[in-house]
């Protein structure tokens, strides 16, 4: 014979078919890389938006919890930063040189740290009676407020009531004037909440200052420490606000407003008001 018949002839792929096949095959993996690169950046988004959330959270409860633990009336607000005193304890006295001089003081206090022990004032601290303004607490010269120094004692009696205690101090003090209530508190050095080019600091360990001060001011008393980034606060938008009227007997409030952007330029906003018990 001579020739195949066409039954036995083999065929292929034309051109044209291997074109189809190819842009058919292109078609299909986009489609693919496209559905998997959604999911991919979903999940991306997800998780950035769970980080922001987590770090806004802690920021406004640490904060909260630190403010509602403040000594009253010692808040103050300079620029972009919060500041106040943390409250080592409080108590009633019974016994305190007030427009008189001396060295001791009697009170009672049954404030306790986590495992249950009963706290005590540290050198540094400064105990207050009837600081009705920051500037009491602030300011010593304003006879409010002592500090504590280094040989400062003190004890609890044996024999009396738990939660009595003698402090004996090194010098001889003079406190302007008694408190309605013979409320008495110790208060703890400062702490700041700054927010300075869209992260929050907080600052301690930077001593008693008469004045309130600036980011710029207590970046060279202390360090830093970051709680808080991505904060997108307009000029318009102040960080943090103090309602100290005369209307406030009983309460003092600190609002705090923070807006958190994420890197997709979605933002959460955060408004809180903290109530801080006001009793001189």
């Amino acid at each position: 014979m001579t020739g195949l018949t066409d039954t036995s002839r083999q065929r292929g792929f034309t051109l044209i078919e291997l074109i189809l096949v190819i842009i058919l095959l292109g078609i299909v993996a986009t489609a693919s890389f496209r559905f998997v690169g959604i999911g991919t950046q979903a999940y991306v988004d997800a998780n950035d938006r769970l980080r922001l959330l987590n770090q806004s959270r802690f920021v406004m409860e640490r904060l909260t919890r630190e403010l509602r633990n403040s000594v009253p009336n010692s808040i103050r607000i300079a620029a972009n930063c919060l500041e106040f005193s943390p409250m080592r304890y409080a108590g009633t006295y019974f016994q305190a040189p007030i427009q008189s001089t001396g060295d001791k003081l009697v009170l009672v206090s049954l404030d306790r740290d986590i495992d249950g022990n009963l706290l005590t004032a540290s050198v540094g601290d400064r105990v207050v009676i009837n600081a009705t303004q920051a500037g009491y607490l602030y300011d010593l010269e304003q006879d409010r407020a002592i500090q504590l120094a280094t040989g400062f004692s003190e004890q609890m009696p044996v024999g009396e009531p738990q939660g009595v205690r003698e402090m004996t101090l090194t010098d001889d003090v003079n406190f302007a004037r008694s408190s309605p209530r013979q409320r008495i508190y110790v208060a703890a050095p400062p702490v700041s909440y700054c927010v300075n080019q869209g992260q929050v600091y907080r600052f301690s360990d930077y001593g008693w200052l008469t004045t309130p001060q600036n980011f710029t001011a207590l970046s060279g008393l202390a360090t830093p420490q970051l709680m808080a980034q991505q904060v997108t606060n307009t000029a318009s938008q102040a960080a943090f606000r103090f309602n100290d009227e005369n209307v406030l007997t009983r309460n003092n409030v600190v609002l705090i407003y923070l807006t958190f952007t994420n890197q997709a330029g979605e933002s959460m906003y955060f408004s809180r008001e903290v109530h801080i018990a006001n009793v001189p």
